[in-house]
């Protein structure tokens, strides 16, 4: 019994500690005023390793904000990209989704044609 309920507090330090981890993990992009924010929701999953989960309509019709980013966590390109929109992150089961805060939705239904 025991070692059942230590195994189960391993594993759920184990998820913890990686929804955690995507959000604290450091990248480094160069982002362009051409851009849009999709884009950068995209390279930050190439640069990660990890699927993050959005809408591309509902990210399409907003453009990025031009930055150099130099070892910076994923969370804090996020508050900077999405400050001035109306999305909002947050860690589902296993990987952050982008969603609108207005509405609550994500339309997860539509999601990014990056898959890992």
């Amino acid at each position: 019994m025991y070692r059942s309920i230590f195994l189960l507090l391993i594993l759920t330090i184990g998820i913890m500690a990686d929804k955690v981890s995507l959000l604290e993990t450091k990248v480094t992009l160069k982002i362009y005023s051409a851009e849009i924010l999709e884009s950068v929701i995209m390279r930050l999953e190439m640069e990660t390793g990890q699927h993050i989960t959005y809408s591309t309509l509902m990210l399409l019709p907003y453009k990025a904000k031009a930055r150099d980013y130099k070892d910076i966590t994923v969370k804090d390109i996020l508050n900077e990209q999405l400050s001035d929109t109306p999305f909002k992150y947050r860690m589902g089961k296993n990987q952050l989704e982008i969603f609108n805060a207005l509405t609550g939705d994500s339309s997860a239904n539509i999601i990014s044609p990056v898959k890992y």
